[in-house]
């Protein structure tokens, strides 16, 4: 049985049900030698050879015809793909041609996969693909790899109103005192391990970091950054956000089976890659996050009360714990370590959670104010004193009983 696929360049279709009107006009136009589906040709055999350069018998064939040399007279190649070998070959397929600019056209299942990594359904929705669809740089660099990774996400979160500022590279959204921010994260491979043999090799560590801003609580930090520093406790921080994540711990929570790319590293989740292969992997990962975790975090987390809630709770869906190896003085360790979904690290750590749930109205200030010090006391002298300056401007302010 086969299995054909209808793939051209232009027009692109807006929903599965202009797909036959462009099929028909396209099959109308006169005859016209072409070369456009050779390079596409010449990608796929060579991962899976035309059946003219196979045995009449060879069960590893995967195409119904040839010699299959992408040369065309029409603006339309139907390409044919023995059913035994589809679920293997169309993913292939699709992928290959969308990055080329293609669209391909799965008349059976009646879904369109376009260039840029969107998908047209029967019931007339547009989805984000599980195909990147664009093309992948051969070498990894880290700006080649950063703009791959803009470029996939990019599209996705501008439908939910964020916006690339080109200036600072970060993706913005703002509502009102609201703002949420996504910032690519790449870290190349560290100098120890470039030159080293194993599966540590060449490691490319990647992720998005989300951070939520609120106006009233960075004039609040600002106003106890000022009392901090001529305090002496340590130089100023900018207000960054008040709570963040990332995408790698928002796909950690989604109930779905992954690819290998997503790990534990140094307590923390992160997407990992070695070869461009893998970063194909990874920017469709972080696309599908952008499209479908982020938002219902955008939604969920919409006042400061939420914020709070995620960030002090003890309900199983708002932390995890991840198991990883820890060096130490007796050889590798298996430890637990446990994470929250929405944290406070990098933007003010237990200062600004405690301020955070001042504000937000917890009931328990006090109580939240011991189990701080000693984490606060573990960053440092100044982080402790900044923890300490807090809990004064809350008990001025009336959020905090008096000591």
């Amino acid at each position: 049985m086969s299995y054909v696929l209808q793939i051209w360049s232009f027009p692109v279709p807006r929903a599965v049900a202009e797909v036959d009107g462009i099929l028909s006009e396209l099959n109308r136009r006169p005859p016209r030698p072409s070369t456009q589906f050779v390079a596409l040709a010449q990608r796929l055999t060579a991962r899976h050879p035309c059946i003219t350069t196979l045995e009449e018998d060879d069960d590893t064939a995967v195409w119904t015809d040839g010699p299959m040399d992408g040369r065309s007279e029409r603006p339309v190649w139907g390409l044919g793909v023995l059913s035994q070998h589809l679920d293997a070959v169309l993913p292939f397929v699709v992928e290959t041609a969308t990055a080329m600019g293609f669209v391909v056209y799965d008349d059976q299942a009646g879904e369109c996969h376009l260039p840029g990594g969107w998908s047209l359904l029967p019931d007339g929705r547009r989805v984000v693909g599980h195909h990147l669809g664009m093309p992948v740089p051969e070498a990894l660099e880290p700006q080649a790899v950063r703009r791959l990774l803009l470029q996939a996400v990019e599209p996705v979160l501008a439908i939910n109103q964020f916006r690339f500022e080109a200036a600072t590279g970060r993706i913005l959204r703002e509502s009102g005192e609201w703002s949420q921010t996504v910032e690519l994260q790449v870290q190349p491979p560290e100098p120890a391990a470039a030159g080293s043999a194993g599966p540590a090799a060449a490691l490319w560590r990647v992720d998005a970091e989300v951070r939520w801003g609120h106006a009233g609580l960075a004039r609040m930090w600002n106003e106890l950054d000022r009392a901090a520093v001529l305090a002496g406790a340590g130089p100023a921080q900018r207000y960054r956000g008040s709570v963040r994540t990332t995408f790698s711990r928002m796909a950690w929570w989604t109930p779905r089976e992954w690819p290998k790319v997503l790990a534990v590293h140094r307590a923390d989740t992160n997407w990992v890659l070695r070869n461009p292969d893998e970063l194909r992997e990874v920017a469709v990962c972080l696309r599908e996050v952008a499209g479908t975790a982020l938002p219902g975090m955008v939604e969920v987390l919409r006042s400061l009360e939420q914020l709070s809630m995620w960030c002090l709770s003890e309900q199983p869906e708002a932390w995890k714990r991840f198991w990883m190896l820890q060096p130490t003085p007796g050889g590798l360790e298996k430890v637990a370590v446990q994470r929250w979904m929405v944290d406070t690290e990098g933007c003010g750590g237990a200062a600004a959670l405690l301020m955070l749930a001042g504000v937000a109205g917890y009931p328990q200030l006090p109580r939240l104010l011991e189990r701080l010090t000693p984490r606060a006391r573990h960053e440092g002298e100044a982080a402790a004193r900044r923890l300490e300056l807090a809990a004064q401007a809350l008990r001025d302010g009336g959020f905090m009983p008096a000591a």
